[in-house]
Parts: C-alpha cells; sequence; structure tokens
C-alpha cells in the first residue's frame, strides 16, 4: 500500500508542477504579448539590417522539451565566476542590427533593461561599447575600431531609446513577427542586389530548426537562365558544405575580393558561383598569415577571363590547349584551374572533377556539413593555436550535431522569393537543448 501511496503522490506532484508551469507560461505569453511590440519602435529609420531574437521562445521550448521530451539538460562543472550585473532582462526580446557611419559599419543591441543603474555601470566599466537607457528601455553601441566620434555614437543610442514613429521596412516587419519565431531577420538589401527586401524567421520543431522567409526579386535583374557548368559531387566520404549563388550580393563580392588579394589571386568581380568547401588552410604567405579556403568550386564572370590574368605568370603551369587542366599557386598551395567557357573558370584542389551542364533555377543553395567552415588545418603557430582555441572547438561541436543542413531559395512567378531551409539534429535531440548547451558553454 505504501508504494502505490508513493506513486499516487509522486504522479500528484509531477501534474501540479506541469500545471504550474502552463499557467506560468500561459501568463508569460499574456505580457510578451502586450510588450512584443515595444523594442522594435525604437529601430532607427537608417537601418537596413536587424536581427530580432525571441528568448522568451527559447525559454518556453526549452521547460517544454524538459517536461514532454524527457530531454536530460546537463551542465559540466566549472570554475565559479562572477557574472557581471549587467541589468538587462535576458528573458525579453533583443534586437541586433548595423548602421553605418562615415563608411564604417557598427553593430548595436537594443534590450529590455531592468535595473537602469546597473547598466549604465555595466556600460561604463566596459570601453569598447556606449549606451543609454530610457523608460526600460537600452541601447548599447559596439563602437568601430577606425573611428573616434565618441560623440556621435553617444548620441545615436541616446535617440535609440526615444520611441521613433517612421513606418520604416524594418519596423513594419518586425511588427508582424510571428510570435513563435526563435529570431526575424528583415534585410532591405542594395540597389544592385538580386533579392532585396528579406523576411526570415527560424522556428524550433522537436529536433529541427526551420528556416522561412520571403524577399523580392530585384526587377532590374534578370535570372540566369542559361545552361552552366557545374561539378559532380565528390564520391568520397570527404566532409563538405556545397554553395551555389545565381547572384552574388556585393557584399559578398566585396568580401571576397579582399581575401583573393591577400593570397595573389587576382580575379574580377564573381557574378555567380556553384562551391564545395572542404576546410581552411591557415598559411605564412610573403610574411603574413593568410586563410586559404579548400575548396572546388565553378565561378562566373560578366566579362571574358583568361587563366593567364588570375596571378603572376612564374605562378602558372602553361598548358598545350588554352582549356586544358593546369596548375596554379594560391597563396603558396597547389590548385588547378580549367577554362570551361569564355566566362567560366574551375578553381580547385581535385585535379580531375566531373563536371555536367545544367540550368537551375535556385538563387541560393546550400547542403551539407557546416563544421567545415572551422575545419583548420596549418602548421604554423597561429593554426596550431586557432585549432585548440575553445571558441572554435565549441562551435564546431555544435556544427557537427547537425545531422542535416540544407538552404534553397527560388523565384516565384510573381516576383516574390521563397526561402527554406533546416537544420536536423539527431533524431532524439531536441533543437532547443542543443542551442542551450552551446550558449552555456560560452558563459
Amino acid at each position: 500500500m505504501s508504494n502505490s501511496s508513493n506513486k499516487r503522490n509522486q504522479i500528484a506532484r509531477s501534474i501540479l508542477f506541469l500545471g504550474v508551469m502552463i499557467t506560468l507560461l500561459f501568463i508569460g505569453f499574456l505580457v510578451n504579448s502586450k510588450e512584443r511590440a515595444v523594442l522594435h519602435h525604437h529601430v532607427p529609420s537608417s537601418v537596413t539590417f536587424a536581427t530580432k531574437i525571441n528568448n522568451r521562445e527559447l525559454i518556453k521550448r526549452v521547460v517544454f522539451d524538459i517536461l514532454f521530451m524527457r530531454e536530460k539538460f546537463e551542465i559540466k562543472p566549472r570554475e565559479k565566476t562572477d557574472l557581471p550585473e549587467t541589468g538587462i532582462r535576458i528573458d525579453k526580446e533583443i534586437i541586433f542590427f548595423l548602421d553605418k557611419h562615415e563608411d564604417n559599419v557598427f553593430s548595436s543591441f537594443l534590450l529590455h533593461v531592468a535595473n537602469e543603474h546597473n547598466f549604465r555601470e555595466f556600460v561604463e566599466n566596459n570601453k569598447q561599447v556606449v549606451g543609454a537607457v530610457n523608460n526600460g528601455i537600452g541601447c548599447v553601441v559596439v563602437l568601430p575600431d577606425k573611428d573616434t566620434s565618441m560623440q556621435y555614437f553617444q548620441k545615436f543610442a541616446q535617440d535609440a531609446t526615444i520611441r521613433n514613429t517612421d513606418r520604416t521596412k524594418t519596423r513594419i516587419n518586425f511588427s508582424a513577427t510571428n510570435i513563435n519565431a526563435l529570431f526575424h531577420v528583415f534585410w532591405e538589401g542594395n540597389q544592385s542586389d538580386f533579392v532585396q527586401d528579406i523576411s526570415l524567421e527560424a522556428f524550433v520543431e522537436k529536433n529541427k530548426i526551420i528556416f522561412d522567409g520571403v524577399g523580392v526579386k530585384n526587377p532590374t535583374i534578370d535570372l540566369d537562365t542559361n545552361s552552366r557548368f557545374y561539378i559532380e559531387q565528390n564520391a568520397t566520404n570527404r566532409d563538405f558544405l556545397e554553395l551555389r549563388t545565381s547572384s552574388l550580393p556585393d557584399t559578398i563580392n566585396q568580401y571576397l575580393q579582399k581575401i583573393v588579394r591577400q593570397i595573389g589571386l587576382k580575379i574580377p568581380e564573381i557574378h555567380s558561383e556553384q562551391m564545395f568547401l572542404y576546410g581552411i588552410d591557415i598559411a605564412e604567405y610573403q610574411n603574413r598569415t593568410v586563410f586559404i579556403p579548400q575548396f572546388d568550386g565553378v565561378f562566373r564572370f560578366l566579362d571574358t577571363i583568361k587563366v593567364e590574368d588570375l596571378t603572376n605568370t612564374d605562378t602558372i603551369e602553361k598548358p598545350r590547349e588554352e582549356n586544358e587542366m593546369q596548375s596554379i599557386s594560391i597563396g603558396g598551395k597547389n590548385f588547378f584551374v580549367k577554362k570551361l567557357s569564355e566566362n567560366e573558370l574551375y578553381i580547385g584542389r581535385n585535379d580531375n572533377p566531373i563536371f555536367y551542364q545544367k540550368t537551375i533555377s535556385n538563387i541560393v543553395y546550400a547542403n551539407g556539413n557546416p563544421s567545415v567552415l572551422l575545419n583548420l588545418s596549418g602548421n604554423s603557430f597561429f593554426a596550431q593555436l586557432a585549432q585548440v582555441l575553445p571558441p572554435v572547438q565549441n562551435t564546431r561541436q555544435f556544427l557537427d550535431s547537425f545531422e542535416k543542413f540544407i538552404w534553397t531559395s527560388e523565384v516565384e512567378e510573381n516576383g516574390k522569393v521563397k526561402i527554406n531551409g533546416h537544420i536536423e539534429f539527431r533524431e532524439k535531440s531536441a533543437a532547443s537543448m542543443e542551442i542551450i548547451r552551446f550558449l552555456t558553454k560560452f558563459s
């Protein structure tokens, strides 16, 4: 009798606990629904890229997964550390956004503040930021390295704490954020970008993180409908991340140009590409530390291109025929190059890739293992150090836990661009718990 009585008491306590948790969550949703519209009204009118992070949704999912999926949550013991009293409400939404001042891009955060004294003290003790708070709304600006206009950024932070009534695209989109979204990204894009006004939300569902978004095709740019060269997926078991784009944004092109110049490669602006990434080699080149991606890729340009124009002629092994595979030195490493058409080049580590031609409608396609982005190699001291840094190791472990990663975006008949994607963890894992485990490693 005592055993059955204990079981009944245990069941009763469990039901009571469950009822209390559901009630608290319900109350939280009621409170949250009244406060949701406050923070995004403070996003400055000049902002064209912003991300709204819904901490409350993540907390709700964690509680749900512990209760209903019986997910175990363990944190390894570590040395006691005194976390700073920031005064910031971590159970409320946060908005991260980018802006520009005198050609310098800087990042900022909008936050709910519970203790204004602690918040001001936290900002004052951090020399890399400036901040302001007004009626429970705080703004933190991360100072750019090349700008000393302290007064500008202080005023910028103060202005952001005042409600803004301008009907900008960012605030209109954030006002329609799905209450269950883990985060919501909005990016207006540039005038020359193929896709503009991108609105993307992420949701947690069991062992998946699901991405759902929409954009608008730039009416001044035509979709490439020509048959193009592509590389067959490597038949080996080597981990890879495949990336395909039909039109590269200006910001990515500018970033790529900086990288290729550092490793002695001269190429014009890339129009589109397909690339299989395998890792990054950290090497010493011309008395500098350079990051050389390990990849096989097809690159397409608007203009006709010649292989001999890529780099110094003494680094190219002269071919017998123009379209023959040849060797080229990039950052001191051996790559292979083949001219596929007047404006298409193969560049990669594989000297015998298999090509096919096809017309593909995807604007962006990604598939494979994102952890290869942190597959670092090299014999230099910096390379050895980078491989053992805790942030690198922890991030790679998190990315390695992905069972599947896929991302697609396609143009629909009405000119809208549909964006879909998902990250899938192990079958019995809860996506919310994987995120929490990852975040706690940085605390």
